[in-house]
């Protein structure tokens, strides 16, 4: 395999040449659905041209929000999403999410239809509450692909 275009090891096992969602160890635990978030400050987010910030509306308020390619899923707060009057939704499957420290937490719920506004157009957007770093809002790639 290729190595990745900066070098980056793997977070399961630390051979560089592939990410953990394809590392030859993680085919064997089954169950567990995995993923990476980055606990990113606004100061990093400057030098990196992948990533764009801002502040935009989630359901009419506006918040700091990360869109990073690099992230699998989309997250928010805990403080923002009690601003919100969605109803969470179990998660169906354990989610463990490995954070840019090597720490690793899993979200327990989703909410699902946030209503994400860019440029006077609408997009539901699903999220998990997870503390994130600097950040209200991280978009991951589960919108991103899509969008």
């Amino acid at each position: 395999m290729a190595a990745l275009p900066d070098n980056r090891a793997c977070f399961e096992c630390e051979i560089v040449g592939h990410i953990r969602r394809n590392c030859p160890k993680m085919k064997n635990e089954g169950g567990n659905a995995r993923g990476r978030a980055f606990l990113i400050g606004t100061k990093g987010t400057i030098l990196d041209p992948t990533i764009v910030t801002g502040t935009f509306p989630v359901n009419d308020l506006y918040t700091s929000m990360l869109f990073d390619s690099g992230v699998e899923k989309s997250f928010i707060t805990p403080k923002f999403r009690k601003l919100l009057s969605h109803k969470p939704r179990k998660l169906d499957e354990l989610y463990i999410v490995e954070i840019s420290n090597r720490q690793s937490g899993s979200p327990l719920e989703l909410l699902k239809n946030c209503l994400l506004t860019l440029n006077n157009y609408s997009f539901d957007v699903n999220v998990m509450p997870m503390t994130i770093g600097s950040f209200d809002v991280i978009i991951g790639m589960d919108w991103l692909s899509p969008h």
